[in-house]
């Protein structure tokens, strides 16, 4: 894999023959956007061919198979030119043509902030994006001596790694588990899988010829290990390692750091800095049900999945119908002789045909060889999942069926998605009315499926259980209707305790203030990274950074990890020993959050979810578009901070 972005690509040195097969693949708006720039003529925008902006999600944007065809013979000419012409690097576009050529992809004027957002993002003005600058005016001495703890060796705290190492910085990764990838290593249920599109779900500085569109567990848990082991970060992990407290010495201005091992063994480290990145997801959460553990056989949650149990022929009672339940009943149900699904609330799932599919040898020919069309393509899939969806979210106050959606465009996906259920369940009245939630479209996490998850509830030997379950008993689960239902094995896939942000560690800060008890039932943040009284401490998938449509949480940890590097290099740069967040701008900060989260669809009121704390406010999910996050964390501002 190796250190590769979106501008590195391989020479071609196909043949006519291959360069057609390979076009056969081609996605047509991504197609002609790289040809503006292979042949620096933004006019091809200009003709005949179109999109339709209408069609969410659709990757080929509406656009004809008469215009594909025209893309794909003028890219066969181009792509002939440019290979027998030795393959020279295109010149750079500028602003303008960089802009039309969005307006043409998203079907609207993204206007300056976009444009701006998208070349540094992007890289088109060759820097990286992410990447600590300014580091190497610091003296070589002080970066070694500064000192981190990184808490958790998943995506984020990987990431952080990262950046650490390219800065020069001394740190120490702490990872209970023996190896890396935090969530992508505990998850190991059949049918597990990323619900992004996988060229979107990559670090920008390790592009990956991804083999399936939505890749399988196994394929992401190998990806973060390859990049712990390709980036030098493996020396600097301390495995099977948990940090049970950190204390703050104001004194000093050090955080102590204590961790132990798996054998009991207790170690201290000392750290001027503190990155927490374990992440939101990290901790199973069993249902409140009574008789919990009162079953004969074996019951497990999906994050804890028993691999050497065997399902064939057993009866499975799985308890859940979101995210990981929609993944591995299909799965299960190919070996089981009977599985039971107990769903409290449906979810609404998206129609992704290509959901399990793999990526063909052509598709990985162009992002590997075509200039610019691995960046093209990152985009589409950036904006589709992310701010294309946007406007269907955003609550209109006007809408006079709140109850059901938030706006006209809102109650648009509803249709589309229940058009859908009605497709994949065959029109069983029953099923249908069982499958449509009753609150709006990404109220909850919008799900991503090719119709697996209906098509399996069709089948004889699968049940869908709407009855409240009264208890657990030692043969089964028995529902409010007084039936019990027998069964072998017992599957929770009930999620996480996603409020305990950072537990169960013990972290104190000044005045030796738990964060915990600091929080309560109310986490909350500063750009979800920074909290007041506790000087040097740094989340990455804090409070209020969570998604529900708009993209992919590692753009998230890439922002936020950039924002503590530049925190860092102010330290550094100013010989101050700390910084902590201003206590009225962290305020002032949350009302902005708070506000926001009221006006869109996981703010409903009607909305129950584990995004919401017992007072209902949204702890967890970031309201607005990917571009406020990223302008937001650019670059701290001092005056956000006390000094000491």
């Amino acid at each position: 894999m190796g250190k590769r972005g979106y501008f590195d690509w391989d020479p071609i040195a196909a043949d006519d023959a291959a360069i057609r097969s390979a076009l056969a693949c081609a996605n047509g708006p991504v197609m002609l956007a790289s040809l503006v720039h292979l042949t620096g003529d933004p006019g091809l925008l200009r003709g005949d061919i179109r999109i339709d902006p209408g069609r969410a999600r659709d990757l080929q944007r509406g656009m004809s198979e008469e215009h594909r065809a025209e893309v794909r013979r003028m890219a066969f000419e181009a792509l002939k030119t440019y290979r027998d012409s030795g393959c020279p690097s295109p010149a750079r576009l500028d602003g303008a043509a960089l802009r039309e050529i969005l307006r043409f992809m998203t079907g609207q004027d993204p206007g300056d902030d976009y444009v701006r957002f998208l070349i540094e993002e992007s890289g088109f003005e060759g820097d990286d994006a992410y990447g600590p600058v300014g580091f190497e005016g610091v003296p070589e001495n002080a970066r070694r001596d500064f000192r981190a703890v990184v808490v958790g060796a998943g995506m984020s705290g990987l990431l952080a790694g990262y950046r650490l190492k390219q800065a020069g910085l001394s740190f120490t990764i702490v990872e209970r588990s023996a190896e890396v990838g935090g969530t992508w290593l505990d998850n190991a249920y059949p049918g597990c899988r990323v619900d992004s599109p996988s060229h979107v779900f990559e670090y920008s500085f390790a592009r990956h010829d991804w083999p399936q569109y939505y890749c399988s567990q196994p394929v992401l848990r190998d990806y973060f290990a390859r990049c712990a082991t390709e980036f030098g970060l493996r020396p600097h992990i301390r495995f099977e390692h948990e940090v049970e407290e950190a204390d703050y010495d104001e004194a000093r201005a050090l955080w102590t750091v204590r961790i132990r091992d798996r054998r009991g063994a207790v170690d201290t480290l000392e750290a001027n800095a503190l990155i927490c990145a374990v992440g939101q997801l990290n901790q199973p959460r069993l249902p409140d049900i009574e008789g919990l553990g009162d079953f004969d056989g074996p019951a497990f949650h999906s994050a804890r999945w028993d691999a050497s149990l065997d399902l064939d022929g057993k009866r499975v009672a799985v308890i859940g119908a979101g995210a990981s339940a929609m993944q591995l009943v299909p799965e299960v149900a190919r070996r089981a002789g009977e599985v039971r699904v107990f769903q409290r609330t449906p979810p609404w799932i998206y129609p992704a045909p290509n959901y399990r599919d793999s990526v063909p040898e052509g598709e990985h020919w162009l992002i590997d060889h075509v200039p610019y069309y691995a960046r093209w393509y990152h985009f589409l899939l950036f904006w589709l999942d992310g701010e294309g969806l946007y406007a269907s979210v955003t609550k209109d106050r006007a809408w006079a069926h709140q109850d059901r959606s938030v706006s006209e465009a809102n109650e648009a996906l509803r249709t589309f998605l229940i058009d859908s259920i009605e497709k994949e369940t065959g029109g069983d009245r029953d099923l249908v009315d069982a499958s449509i939630p009753p609150y709006p479209p990404c109220g909850k996490r919008l799900l991503v499926d090719d119709g697996a998850w209906y098509r399996t509830l069709t089948r004889d030997d699968v049940r869908l259980i709407t009855d409240p379950i009264e208890r657990i008993t030692p043969r089964g689960v028995r529902t409010g209707d007084g039936v019990e239902h027998a069964v072998d094995v017992m599957v929770y896939a009930t999620g996480f305790h996603a409020s305990r942000f950072l537990w169960p560690m013990r972290i104190r800060g000044r005045g030796g203030r738990d964060i915990r008890e600091h929080w309560g039932d109310d986490p909350r943040a500063y750009l979800g990274i920074a909290v007041p009284g506790y000087p040097n401490l740094f989340c990455l998938y804090g409070p209020n950074t969570n998604i529900v449509v708009t993209g992919s949480t590692i753009f998230f940890s890439e922002c936020g990890v950039r924002y503590i590097m530049g925190c860092i290099k102010l330290l550094l740069e100013t010989g101050r020993r700390s910084l902590e967040c201003r206590r009225d701008v962290h305020d002032a900060y949350n009302a902005v959050i708070d506000e926001g989260n009221l006006r869109v669809a996981w703010g409903a009121p009607n909305v129950r979810s584990w995004y919401k704390n017992k007072a209902g406010r949204v702890t967890q999910n970031w309201p607005f578009k990917l571009l406020e996050y990223w302008a937001r964390t650019k670059n701290p501002n001092a005056a956000d901070f006390h000094f000491r």
